[in-house]
């Protein structure tokens, strides 16, 4: 049975078992240092929601915040993937 993501991945199921140890710890530490980038984006832009666009939503933002759940959601499962 083949998985079908809703998001593009960088690499295949068959191509992280096919991955040198080693290359998967390294992408392994390179996600979850973008992961903790990406969470501290999206605390400073629902802070900057909050404080300075309460008046009106904006949509660059709201954008911004939307496409780094998804990456979020891709890194994660990547990470999961790769840890077997």
């Amino acid at each position: 049975m083949e998985y079908n993501s809703r998001y593009p991945q960088p690499f295949t199921l068959d191509q992280a078992i096919a991955f040198d140890p080693a290359v998967a710890w390294d992408e392994i530490a390179r996600l979850r240092n973008s992961l903790l980038h990406l969470k501290r984006t999206q605390e400073e832009l629902q802070e900057y929601s909050r404080e300075f666009a309460s008046s009106k939503e904006d949509p660059e933002v709201r954008q911004a915040m939307k496409e780094n759940e998804i990456t979020m959601h891709v890194s994660l499962r990547n990470v999961h993937l790769l840890q077997g």
